[in-house]
């Protein structure tokens, strides 16, 4: 039996699927009612064509990658440096923020 990341109605456009049977991943590139149209490379051209739902399944595939940057030990100095050379009337928790998020690209 099916799991919920096995139905046909969790499809969406960009979703990586694969046939029932096996086979090559496919990106869905487009939905039309109960037909999906896929669209997948054999490695020397773009192939396309359309599936009924029923025949293919998630391919499990993690669609994205975090790349979390790490700060040098020249960076936090440079922090550092600028932090401590603010006037004291400047030293607020906003401002510590403000400055680390502009140096280290937080949100």
């Amino acid at each position: 039996m099916n799991d919920n990341s096995d139905k046909p109605d969790q499809f969406d456009i960009g979703a990586t699927v694969v046939l029932m049977s096996g086979g090559h991943e496919m990106t869905v590139e487009k939905i039309d009612g109960s037909d999906l149209h896929c669209v997948w490379s054999d490695g020397r051209q773009i192939k396309n064509r359309i599936f009924r739902r029923e025949l293919v399944r998630d391919s499990k595939r993690k669609h994205s990658v975090k790349i979390h940057r790490m700060a040098s030990d020249m960076d936090i100095d440079d922090a550092a440096t600028e932090l401590s050379s603010l006037p004291t009337d400047e030293m607020t928790h906003e401002r510590f923020r403000e400055i680390l998020r502009q140096r280290f690209g937080a949100k």
